[in-house]
């Protein structure tokens, strides 16, 4: 099993916070909430979806090193 971390954005707009996720960003990884909490949480129930997507698509996940960084990682029984 690989584990993925991307890079997110996340800052204020007024009275509420924007998030993205810039290796996702072509794929509608932008979203937001009244707090910095509520926007991350925001984001990654929509980078689930886009990566869902991706897996049920056959598409690959984007690997750009500076947005995304990977790792194998193996379950014990």
């Amino acid at each position: 099993m690989q584990t993925y971390h991307f890079k997110v954005i996340i800052r204020p707009d007024e009275e509420r916070w924007q998030a993205d996720c810039p290796a996702l960003l072509e794929h509608g990884a932008y979203t937001w909430g009244y707090t910095r909490e509520a926007a991350l949480s925001n984001l990654r129930e929509v980078i689930g979806m886009i990566l869902a997507d991706l897996a049920e698509d056959n598409l690959p996940i984007p690997q750009d090193p500076a947005e995304v960084c990977h790792s194998e990682r193996s379950r014990g029984i």
